[in-house]
């Protein structure tokens, strides 16, 4: 998941029982605080794994992730202008 707006985990909860699902561990810091854009019961009972971002001085942010290991990189900023950005 790029981010955990209501708008990409709504329909979370029936994937539960995938291997895996994961997040930035920044986002996962961000959303656990009150904030009107999260709401936990989006994703009660699902285990939801966390990545660390990585510096990186070519990703809009400065850092970035790459989950599958593979070369396709996320980053979110969970701060960014209009509360956060997905690239």
């Amino acid at each position: 998941l790029t981010h955990l707006d209501c708008d990409h985990v709504s329909g979370l909860i029936p994937l539960g029982g995938a291997k895996h699902i994961y997040c930035c561990e920044e986002e996962w810091r961000h959303a656990q605080k009150k904030d009107v854009r999260y709401h936990p019961s989006f994703w009660k009972g699902v285990s939801i794994e966390t990545l660390p971002m990585a510096e990186d001085p070519d990703a809009p942010f400065g850092k970035s992730c790459d989950p599958a290991c593979i070369g396709i990189y996320a980053a979110h900023d969970p701060e960014g202008p209009g509360g956060g950005k997905n690239l």
